[in-house]
């Protein structure tokens, strides 16, 4: 866990909040093998992806990523 991401786990947990730390990994479509958000809230049902610096390719993955559904839960 990076900077980054330890502020925000402390964020998350100063607000209550259960988490979860890169509970699983998500099957993507070519040229991405799968996606691993950072932090999952199962009240809210909502993937975090916590990032200092972004590429070009996570951009693109992840906004591929964010055009899925997902049923609650997971």
């Amino acid at each position: 866990m990076f900077m980054g991401e330890k502020e925000f786990a402390k964020l998350l947990t100063k607000q209550g909040k259960k988490w979860k730390y890169e509970p699983r990994a998500f099957p993507m479509p070519e040229p991405y093998a799968r996606f691993i958000p950072d932090f999952y809230i199962p009240e809210e049902n909502i993937y975090y992806e916590v990032e200092k610096n972004y590429s070009v390719d996570k951009q693109k993955q992840y906004c591929s990523f964010q055009k899925r559904k997902f049923k609650k839960g997971g």
